[in-house]
């Protein structure tokens, strides 16, 4: 179905049944499909004490389920916002986000350390941390996968990877395209 302006030229089309509207069913009876809330999720850490060690790594992908939604929900649209704790991490604190899609919070290589003799120790390996806000199954998720590696190293020194603590506080509308 269209509906169309035509009181103007060139005429606009005004709804287009073919363009798929958000359609939010709720997430109980006599409720919207708004969820808002907020899950603080743990620093990660990845560290190798010493040289003897050939590196560590650390790899995380799990789902952190924050609500139950109607089951025919399949599309998160939303805003959220980030902070950290222990100090300023990735671009938290810069503002709302888009829910609708990958938020890499953070990406970066591990910073150089020296061995005794003062030489630099390449450790170029890239760590990084990305979240995904995702309705499945009558269920709310944030898909949470963090990679961080301490590269292997050849000084009697410790190399630590920190991500630092992490809140995301969200309003999301949780639907489906009808």
């Amino acid at each position: 179905m269209r509906v169309i302006d035509d009181t103007v030229d060139p005429p606009v089309i005004i709804f287009d049944s073919n363009e798929k509207l958000l359609n939010c069913p709720g997430l109980a009876p006599g409720t919207s499909g708004i969820v808002a809330g907020s899950i603080t999720l743990p620093a990660r850490q990845a560290y190798t004490p010493n040289w003897n060690n050939a590196g560590a790594t650390t790899n995380i992908s799990t789902n952190h389920l924050l609500a139950s939604v109607n089951p025919a929900a399949n599309v998160v649209l939303g805003g959220f916002q980030v902070t950290t704790f222990g100090g300023a991490q990735g671009i938290a604190g810069l503002g709302v986000f888009n829910a609708g899609g990958n938020y890499v919070h953070t990406q970066f290589g591990n910073s150089g350390v020296s061995d005794p003799g003062g030489a630099p120790i390449n450790s170029s390996l890239t760590n990084f941390a990305m979240y995904r806000f995702f309705a499945s199954a009558g269920s709310l998720y944030l898909h949470e996968y963090v990679w961080l590696s301490t590269g292997s190293g050849f000084a009697e020194v410790s190399v630590t990877t920190t991500l630092l603590s992490i809140r995301f506080d969200y309003k999301l509308f949780v639907g489906t395209l009808t």
